[in-house]
């Protein structure tokens, strides 16, 4: 086990003694996709550190996190002798140690040399999730604001979500909205950033073949990510999102974007109603005119 540890980032920097004090203590546990590992307000005894595959932190249904080998979690009841904060699930299968808080403690008093390296590193780990956090939470709030200010018809309201979303991805070379015809039962372009080279029979033909989900597309010449715009569980839309060069959208873009995807349906509803409200009433009054 003492390998194994060792080849954990977090451990590197850990000498032969220490390493053995942990491989004593720690225990391993192999999950399989889709196992919850611990629950929003369970005791927080322990601290899990991943080998392999990838964990997801979700609170009220919605992801904070995707985490992979090498990362730490669970470590918040480390420092707090709290109750955990949310819930942890294996996306994937995985391997993981679980070390005792207790046991964990004893053995960076011991050695506060490399005890002293391994909190720094976490505490830096945990200013970057931070900061990952409150990037979402501003997102949330301010997609919040534009939804409830009411006004705005669908496209309108399309474009300020783009634009807003864009802010949160500025390595983005291209964005664009398809919002459902309801009449129709067809897409219609909501609205569009920059030139991405998505072209709209592709994007209607991705949507076709996907599950209602977020759909994802990568080649050597782009990545595409599709977010759909839902009220509740129908499907109103899709937010596309481009990067050229192949480069990858990172695990937070991908929160936060989904995270206004499930925002702004609401909005695009009472939008369409305010159309058609509006459409209602011109034909009322030409209707009346005649008269």
């Amino acid at each position: 086990m003492i390998g194994r540890l060792k080849a954990i980032p977090i451990f590197a920097g850990f000498g032969e003694e220490v390493l053995e004090e942990l491989a004593k203590i720690a225990r391993a546990r192999q999950c399989q996709e889709g196992e919850t590992l611990f629950r929003e307000g369970d005791a927080g005894d322990s601290v899990f550190i991943i080998e392999s595959g990838a964990v997801e932190i979700r609170k009220k249904g919605r992801t904070l996190a995707v985490l992979g080998g090498g990362e730490i979690f669970g470590e918040m009841a480390f420092y707090e002798n709290a109750p955990r904060s949310a819930d942890a699930v294996a996306k994937a299968p995985s391997r993981l140690y679980v070390i005792g808080n207790e046991d964990f403690r004893h053995v960076i008093l011991d050695h506060a040399r490399e005890g002293v390296k391994f909190l720094l590193g976490n505490i830096q780990e945990m200013s970057r999730r931070l900061r990952t956090t409150s990037r979402y939470l501003i997102t949330v709030f301010e997609t919040g604001k534009m939804v409830g200010e009411g006004g705005a018809d669908a496209g309108d309201l399309s474009r300020r979500i783009l634009a807003r979303l864009l802010e949160d991805v500025p390595d983005a070379t291209g964005g664009w909205v398809m919002l459902l015809n309801p009449f129709t039962g067809t897409y219609d372009e909501g609205s569009r950033w920059k030139e991405p080279t998505l072209e709209f029979a592709e994007a209607e033909a991705l949507i076709r073949d996907g599950d209602g989900g977020t759909l994802r597309r990568r080649d050597g010449a782009r990545t595409l990510l599709g977010l759909p715009l839902k009220d509740e569980e129908r499907v109103l839309g899709y937010i596309w999102l481009e990067k050229g060069g192949g480069d990858a959208f990172t695990t937070e873009e991908e929160i936060i974007a989904s995270a206004v995807g499930n925002q702004v349906g609401l909005g695009i509803v009472n939008a369409l109603h305010r159309q058609e409200e509006r459409n209602r009433q011109r034909l009322e009054q030409g209707r009346m005119r005649r008269l």
